[in-house]
């Protein structure tokens, strides 16, 4: 195998347009920026896929660029430091990148729109999400992300990764698609069911691991890959040195992201814990006033009565067919909303709209041709908040949304409270 000349001319040269990797990689730019056209053209721009989840995609491509077709990919066949960063990069920045540009959704949306919906609705009836659910299980995607980490390290089949360049791309295709699910499960999975605490686990459980096998690539009193016995002395370094600072390479960068997720997710944490207490605190003061004014009632009622002429009862009101008082109305025996009135709640509802891409399907002139636009919002205006639940749970067990994680009911109700604030917006299916 010739080894790379440490050269600017010849780093800047060594760009590998491999068609397996080139190829999938403009395709899926493509589709993807197909989906983003047609969504932003049913929705506006910005809507459904916010700029910022856009740049996320682009970015992540990117940096798999910089991994497997920059001259990073030969440099990794002369040191092992080298190859050390192609693997971070496949697994810990072009991942969650790819993940927060929401590449499902706008796949879905590169489609027709008879072929999309037929999509939606064969997805719904299938058993396909819940098959996504289980392969995305927490502790199955950190297990598997794990092992793909560990086993791909011992230095026989590391040693014939390098060796052979279908396992060398077995191996990658491994180390991104573990990692793809992973990242998925924190970022958009069901991680957010668990809690942001379950979430700070698993983030800090993959930093020890992985930081224990950085430990070992460190502190190794000798070798562990013959295959870069003889290519790093061109580079004015020895094996052991390359493998030490391979090994730092993976600890650093690795531990500074999975700290600063970990801590990111605990701040969520905190807010969340915070917000429920202030929630049970007020819930709290409320029984309080309204136990005394049941109690005071009767005593009330007991009292003297003012001289005064004499009355019938009041007539009962007139019926009429309005229906219900939005958001105040219910019926007698359904479940009130804990959430009404609350503006953090509502607010938090928003991020839950967002964080599913509600407006992917339901946004814009049409309704996003899958599910009824949210600009006509007449349909709340009959309906309690208990019916508004049912309508979204109903869609939820018939697979809505077609493309990521079911929504809980604590979550349904913050979405009620946030749609019961569009009524007053110009654009309702605009959350800002």
């Amino acid at each position: 195998m010739p080894v790379l000349d440490p050269t600017l001319g010849a780093i800047a040269r060594a760009w590998t347009f491999e068609p397996l990797v080139v190829v999938p990689l403009v395709v899926a730019c493509a589709v993807y920026a197909i989906g983003v056209r047609r969504l932003w053209r049913a929705a506006d721009r910005g809507r459904g896929l916010s700029v910022r989840e856009v740049a996320a995609f682009v970015a992540g491509c990117a940096a798999i660029v910089a991994a497997l077709v920059s001259p990073l990919d030969a440099m990794s066949e002369t040191l092992l430091s080298a190859h050390m960063v192609q693997h971070e990069l496949l697994m810990i920045v072009a991942p969650p990148l790819i993940v927060l540009g929401a590449p499902a959704l706008a796949c879905l949306w590169a489609l027709p729109s008879a072929p999309r919906k037929a999509l939606a609705e064969s997805i719904r009836r299938s058993r396909a999400s819940a098959a996504w659910a289980a392969i995305t299980a927490p502790a199955l995607v950190w297990l598997l992300h794990a092992c793909a980490l560990w086993i791909w390290h011992v230095p026989r089949l590391y040693q014939l990764a390098l060796e052979n360049d279908a396992i060398h791309a077995l191996e990658h295709g491994c180390f991104f698609g573990t990692a793809m699910l992973f990242w998925w499960g924190l970022l958009r999975g069901r991680y957010g069911r668990l809690g942001y605490g379950s979430a700070v686990v698993y983030v800090f459980a993959t930093a020890l691991h992985s930081g224990l096998l950085a430990l070992l690539l460190t502190v190794s009193p000798r070798a562990l890959y013959p295959f870069y016995s003889t290519t790093t002395a061109a580079w004015g370094v020895t094996p052991l040195e390359d493998q030490q600072l391979a090994g730092l390479i993976m600890w650093v960068p690795a531990g500074v992201v999975f700290a600063g997720m970990g801590l990111f997710f605990f701040a969520a944490w905190l807010r969340e814990s915070e917000r429920r207490a202030s929630l049970f605190v007020s819930s709290r003061k409320t029984g309080i006033v309204l136990a005394a004014i049941a109690c005071a009632l009767p005593l009330a009622a007991c009292g003297p009565t003012p001289a005064g002429p004499r009355v019938g009862p009041a007539p009962p009101p007139a019926r009429t067919a309005v229906g219900p008082v939005p958001g105040v109305g219910v019926h007698r025996g359904e479940p009130t909303n804990p959430y009404a009135g609350d503006l953090g709640a509502a607010q938090e509802g928003r991020r839950i709209f967002m964080r599913f891409n509600c407006v992917g399907c339901h946004g814009g002139r049409a309704g996003g041709g899958m599910g009824p636009s949210l600009r006509d919002v007449e349909w709340m205006y009959g309906n309690t908040d208990a019916q508004i639940f049912s309508s979204i749970a109903e869609g939820r067990d018939q697979g809505m949304p077609a493309w990521g994680t079911r929504v809980n009911d604590d979550e349904i109700w913050k979405l009620v409270a946030y749609l019961r604030t569009l009524r007053t917006q110009n654009e309702p299916d605009a959350p800002r």
